[in-house]
């Protein structure tokens, strides 16, 4: 007589290795709100280019940057370190480069709608949620 277990084990076997590693992912999730975010202190209507981001859910992209995926490397607390990759321009074709642009950062998340970011070379700044769109 076979016994039917043996497929059961290793289902559940399956569950107990990869259940952590689901916990894991779940864990390094940012939750702050989708939309538009404008760094401090520019207002966010009329707000520079260059202090503007938006959040998608998956990614960060700026006004020069699209298809962008965001990917959480190492979780601390708040602390955030996150890769961004975007294989579009902003206007949404592709990069002439043909390989994607590749940026990564520290976010310190402060609200569901406020963190700060820092990135090489550049002071670290504050960004709040404005908006799911750009405000003229």
């Amino acid at each position: 007589m076979k016994l039917a277990v043996c497929p059961y084990s290793a289902m559940a076997l399956a569950a107990m290795i990869l259940l952590p590693l689901a916990a894991v992912s779940q864990d390094q999730q940012l939750t702050i709100k989708p939309g538009v975010y404008v760094r401090e202190p520019a207002p966010c209507k009329g707000a520079p280019n260059a202090s503007i981001m938006s959040w998608d859910g998956a990614g960060f992209s700026g006004p020069h940057s699209s298809k962008c995926k965001s990917t959480v490397l190492r979780k601390d607390g708040k602390k955030y370190e996150i890769k961004t990759s975007c294989s579009d321009l902003g206007d949404a074709s592709p990069n002439p480069s043909g390989t994607p642009f590749v940026e990564s950062f520290l976010l310190t998340r402060l609200s569901s709608t406020q963190f700060t970011l820092a990135k090489d070379n550049q002071p670290q700044g504050t960004y709040r949620w404005c908006s799911t769109k750009v405000q003229d």
